[in-house]
């Protein structure tokens, strides 16, 4: 299975869509700052993209990432940086270019949660980190 994260407007095909608003229509409406609705090793895929940084506690959804994911599941995080990120009132996290370095980092019974496979920024706005769930 794979989870559509914080889907907003931009559902996805083939993905279960998940969001704290009604206005999209989400498949599962949840408040993402509480645990999943969502069943322990299942998510073969998580995608959420201009998510984390409108998350007050990043640790407690990243750890519900790891609890619903399958080891060796993908996480793809798009986020904005920079000045990007400044740009809306309702951002409640900060990141920038060496933010990735903050899920390698990450540790679940003293191991590590994640590696992070791949980053990628554009035009010093937006950053892509492409993790995998480590078990």
């Amino acid at each position: 299975m794979k989870l559509n994260l914080g889907c907003g407007h931009l559902k996805k095909e083939g993905y279960i869509n998940l969001d704290c608003e009604d206005t999209w229509n989400p498949e599962i409406l949840w408040n993402l700052e509480s645990k999943l609705p969502i069943g322990t090793n299942t998510i073969d895929e998580v995608y959420a993209s201009h998510l984390l940084e409108h998350v007050s506690n990043i640790g407690q959804l990243m750890f519900e990432i790891h609890r619903i994911c399958k080891s060796g599941s993908s996480v793809v995080i798009i986020v904005p940086i920079g000045k990007a990120w400044q740009s809306w009132p309702e951002h409640k996290s900060p990141f920038n270019e060496d933010s990735y370095k903050y899920f390698e980092a990450l540790t679940w019974n003293r191991q590590p949660a994640f590696r992070v496979l791949s980053k990628d920024i554009k035009k010093d706005k937006e950053m892509t980190i492409i993790l995998e769930v480590l078990k």
